[in-house]
C-alpha cells in the first residue's frame, strides 16, 4: 500500500489536537506505504518525538493570508497528497482547502473538531465550517458531544477517541523522593491540569481546597497550567498556611500524577465544552480517578462511581464530597482506581486510534 497525506496544524506545541496529532503520525510511521509531510504556521515544538519520525514538516508563518494560501497551495501542487487532513479550524484555511479540493483531487479530511461548543449560528467561521463540512470527504472528531456541537452531517461524520501511549507512564518513580521534590508533606495529593485561563473553573478548584482546609484534610492540592489568568491565580492562593499551589507549566506531569491520589478538571460550562479532555485521559491512564464537570464529551470518558465522579457545573461542595467518599473507602478507590485504567486501555488504546485512522484513509 502507497498513500501519501498531507496534515495541517498550527503548530507541534502544548494542545489536545496536537498530542492526538503527534501520537497518530508515530503510529502511522511503523506502517509501511505511508508517506506524511505536515504544514505548521508556527516553528512552537513541544512535542519533539515526532521530528524522529519518517514525517516531514515546512513551517508557513506568513502573517499575509493571501500569502499563506499561495505557500499551501503550492505546496499540495508539489506534494499531490492522496489525503488532506487538516487539524486546523481558522476560516481562512478551512474555506481553502474546501476550494482546492476538486483542483488537485485529494480527499479532504476535516479533523479539527475537538471541543463541544456552539459557534454563533451567522459567525464568519460557522458559515465556514458548514461550507466545509459540505465538501469534506469526512469529518473526524474525538467525542460524540463535538459532532452534535458543531451540527456535523452523519453521514459523513465519525469519532475516532484519542489514544494514549503508555510509554508516556513513567517506570519506577520514587514516590517519596518526588513529592520531597514538590515539597508536599501531606497525605493526600489532588492535581488539575489545565490551562489557567477562563474556559476552566478554576474558582472551584480553589473552593474545593478551602472546603479540604477547613475540615483539616491532609490534602495538598497543584494546579498545573499556564495562561493568561496564572499570575492572578497564584496572588490568590499565596501565603504559607496555602494548601493549594499554582506551578505554572511542567514538563513532567507524568511523573506528577503518578505520585498523585486524585485528578480534577473543572471546566466553565458558560465558556467551553470540552471534547475528550487529554489531561483526564494522562490522569486515569495513572490509575487516578478524577472528579470533574459533567457536559461536553467528558461523560464518554468518565463514568460517574465506576471510574471516577461526575458533578454538576460549578458544584465544589459536591466535589469536595466525592473526594472525602473515596478517601473515606479504600475499597471504593481500588475500583474506581483500576476501572479508570481500565477505560484507558481498553477504549483509548493508540492502537486502536491508529487503525481507526487508517480504515478511515483506505475507505476514502
Amino acid at each position: 500500500m502507497q498513500m501519501k497525506i498531507l496534515f495541517l496544524i498550527n503548530q507541534f506545541a502544548d494542545g489536545g489536537r496536537e498530542r492526538r496529532m503527534v501520537e497518530l503520525v508515530k503510529g502511522l510511521d511503523k506502517i509501511d506505504g505511508i508517506h506524511m509531510h505536515t504544514i505548521v504556521f508556527h516553528n512552537n515544538v513541544d512535542y519533539p518525538d515526532v521530528l524522529s519520525t519518517k514525517m516531514t514538516y515546512e513551517c508557513i508563518d506568513s502573517i499575509n493570508r493571501k500569502e499563506r494560501c499561495r505557500k499551501i497551495e503550492t505546496t499540495i501542487a508539489s506534494y499531490v497528497p492522496d489525503i488532506v487532513h487538516s487539524w486546523v479550524d481558522t476560516p481562512t484555511e478551512l474555506g481553502l482547502l474546501a476550494l482546492l479540493k476538486s483542483k488537485y483531487n485529494y480527499k479532504y479530511v476535516a479533523g479539527f473538531v475537538a471541543d463541544g461548543n456552539k459557534d454563533p449560528w451567522f459567525s464568519p467561521r460557522h458559515m465556514m465550517m458548514m461550507y466545509t463540512f459540505w465538501k469534506a470527504d469526512a469529518i473526524v472528531s474525538n467525542s460524540k458531544a463535538g459532532l452534535v456541537a458543531k451540527g456535523a452531517p452523519k453521514s459523513k461524520s465519525c469519532v475516532i477517541y484519542n489514544g494514549f501511549d503508555f510509554n508516556r507512564i513513567p517506570a519506577n518513580i520514587d514516590r517519596s523522593l518526588k513529592r520531597q521534590e514538590l515539597g508536599i508533606k501531606t497525605r493526600y495529593l489532588v492535581v488539575m491540569c489545565a490551562r489557567i485561563n477562563a474556559a476552566k473553573d478554576w474558582n472551584s478548584y480553589i473552593q474545593m481546597a478551602l472546603y479540604a482546609k477547613n475540615a483539616k484534610l491532609d490534602a495538598t492540592f497543584l494546579a498545573i497550567g499556564y495562561g493568561d489568568r496564572l499570575s492572578y491565580y497564584q496572588d490568590l492562593t499565596k501565603g504559607q498556611d496555602s494548601n493549594i499551589h499554582f506551578i505554572g507549566r511542567r514538563t513532567d506531569v507524568e511523573e506528577i500524577l503518578s505520585v498523585a491520589d486524585y485528578g480534577v478538571l473543572f471546566t466553565n460550562s458558560k465558556k467551553h465544552a470540552e471534547g475528550v479532555s487529554n489531561s483526564i485521559l494522562e490522569t486515569m491512564a495513572s490509575g487516578i480517578p478524577v472528579i470533574a464537570t459533567e457536559g461536553g464529551g467528558t461523560p464518554e470518558i468518565v463514568e460517574d462511581e465506576y471510574n471516577g465522579f461526575l458533578i454538576k457545573e460549578f458544584d465544589s461542595r459536591k466535589a469536595f464530597y466525592c473526594l472525602c467518599k473515596a478517601i473515606e473507602d479504600e475499597k471504593l478507590y481500588k475500583f474506581l482506581s483500576v476501572n479508570a485504567l481500565e477505560t484507558i486501555r481498553s477504549k483509548f488504546s493508540i492502537k486502536k486510534m491508529v487503525e481507526n485512522y487508517l480504515e478511515l484513509y483506505k475507505q476514502l
